[in-house]
């Protein structure tokens, strides 16, 4: 009888063997399927976030001269400008989550230094994985839809003549950039 015992006791411990390797063979490829399938989650990650990045449309700056306190025109001569006015749309972005966003202005003299109103911690924004100064930041609510807007840059002292660089950011990302001269 322990004959038979060993025997049926052999016969299951190989169909177990078998078992064994049948399930191993379905976790390794499951695991596989399991990394590919993060690799692709992954990749579809990156195409959303840079799908989600919102653009600009119609980017344009210029001087503008105040008239009055309430009229403004625009002009390219430096001793003239009141104003730096930076007009653009935001395009329509369906990928983009809605809500508040926040922009960032840097108007960058012919000289290279950014026009703000301080050279402080409290004038410094994060692009890009660099830090510098902006000059005017709004928040707007973006709703997924075209956005026109305008941001105005004051001018605390007398601009220099030449070509003025505008730049638009995001959050933390570079949207687009214009320039226009003054004379």
């Amino acid at each position: 009888s322990y004959v038979v015992t060993i025997d049926s006791l052999n016969t299951v411990n190989q169909g177990l063997v078998v078992a064994k390797k049948q399930v191993e063979t379905q976790l390794s490829n499951q695991k596989q399927e399991n990394q590919e399938l993060n690799k692709t989650n992954e990749q579809l990650n990156q195409k959303v976030k840079l799908g989600s990045k919102l653009k600009v449309l119609d980017l344009a700056s210029n001087g503008e001269r105040m008239k009055n306190n309430t009229v403004s025109r625009e002009t390219n001569r430096a001793k003239r400008a009141d104003k730096i006015k930076t007009c653009f749309t935001l395009d329509k972005n369906e990928v983009a989550k809605p809500g508040k966003k926040k922009l960032y202005l840097r108007i960058i003299d012919p000289s290279g230094e950014v026009l703000a109103l301080g050279q402080s911690e409290d004038y410094m924004f994060t692009y890009d994985g660099k830090e510098g100064l902006y000059s005017r930041t709004e928040e707007v609510m973006y709703d997924n839809e075209e956005l026109d807007m305008c941001l105005y840059w004051d001018v605390t002292k007398e601009l220099s003549e030449g070509k003025y660089i505008v730049e638009v950011y995001a959050e933390d990302y570079f949207m687009g950039s214009t320039e226009f001269e003054l004379k």
